[in-house]
């Protein structure tokens, strides 16, 4: 992951985190420089290309889960990350790109919204 989307994601790690301290968020590292063997290692383990980059595993009224890839502000989304994210929706999860932290807060409200009521 680039450094800026690395930094942006950490900021809302930690801010969910805070603001949710009882909610599961995680991070699914499928980005970064590795050796062809370790990449080769990591597919066999299950690491799939296009993956968003963090998982909210909780439901709500609508969707199974949120997904959230993270992308600087010039960041694009590649084509096998698109694919991604159709496959997701099409298996009920909500799938968002998110380019700031306002914007994950945001979301991640949203999102989680339905469950306060």
């Amino acid at each position: 992951m680039k450094h800026e989307e690395s930094k942006l994601q950490i900021q809302c790690v930690n801010w969910f985190r805070l603001a949710h301290p009882k909610k599961l968020i995680y991070a699914i590292p499928n980005g970064g420089k590795r050796s062809y063997k370790s990449g080769n290692r990591m597919s066999a383990e299950g690491l799939t290309v296009g993956v968003p980059d963090l998982h909210i595993p909780i439901p709500n009224e609508s969707f199974a889960s949120l997904y959230i890839e993270m992308k600087s502000p010039k960041g694009r989304t590649r084509p096998d990350q698109k694919e991604m994210h159709t496959k997701l929706k099409e298996l009920g999860n909500c799938v968002c790109i998110c380019r700031s932290l306002n914007e994950f807060m945001d979301i991640v409200n949203n999102y989680l919204v339905p469950l306060k009521q």
